[in-house]
């Protein structure tokens, strides 16, 4: 009986001291939730927000009698979300010995990441008006892989990080009068400057936030 009892404790004990699904999932809003914010702020490529550079370009005009070539002039674009709009989707994995390695991944969710621009046009209508207006492109369904790993009484680091492809979708300003073949190649500018911007800024500084984050969060280990 007495044997059967401290069989029961130590199994009991064993069981408690293996990380879990929820475990796994505490760990990964810590570091999102947590971590990178309160990291984010010391961090001016992402404090208080990301950069875009300057550019321009031009849409050709379509009809003589009511356009005129468009000349954009982007003065600033800033980027906004990183602490505030990367979220695990589901449930992490249950926490694996991997290489004598405790492994948690989990699928992240980028969606709500935005970027807003302050644009000024000309030559959207016959008389080329001179207009300052509002573009805003978000990050819509997006999602990527994230494993984070460590020895039993280390701190852990992240194996893997990978954005896979990014969409965005841009909206503008009402103000600005174009017909469909002209705003879907005024919207691809902006859309294409997200696109190169972003992957820069995943793999640059925000993973080395995700690093920091990682290594200051107690790890669940199997």
């Amino acid at each position: 009986m007495l044997t059967v009892s401290l069989l029961t404790l130590s199994l009991a004990a064993y069981a408690s001291a293996v990380a879990t699904v929820t475990d796994a999932n505490n760990f990964m809003d810590a570091v999102l939730h947590t971590r990178i914010p309160a990291l984010i702020t010391s961090e001016p490529i992402l404090f208080p927000f990301a950069t875009i550079p300057p550019f321009n370009f031009t849409v050709a005009g379509t009809n003589i009698l009511t356009n005129r070539e468009l000349q954009v002039n982007v003065s600033r674009g800033e980027i906004r979300g990183f602490s505030t709009e990367v979220k695990r989707v589901g449930d992490c994995m249950p926490p694996v010995l991997r290489e004598g390695k405790t492994s948690i991944r989990c699928t992240l969710n980028f969606t709500g990441i935005n970027a807003t621009f302050d644009t000024h046009t000309r030559g959207d209508n016959i008389v080329a008006s001179d207009k300052n207006i509002w573009v805003r492109a978000s990050v819509i369904d997006t999602t990527g892989q994230f494993e984070a790993v460590a020895e039993r009484g280390k701190q852990g680091n992240v194996h893997t990080f990978l954005v896979d492809k990014i969409h965005v979708k841009v909206k503008n300003d009402k103000a600005l009068s174009l017909n469909d073949k002209r705003k879907k190649k005024f919207r691809q500018h902006f859309e294409d400057k997200v696109l190169t911007v972003l992957p820069q800024i995943f793999y640059g500084a925000y993973l080395h936030l995700l690093g920091a984050a990682v290594s200051s969060v107690p790890f669940p280990h199997v």
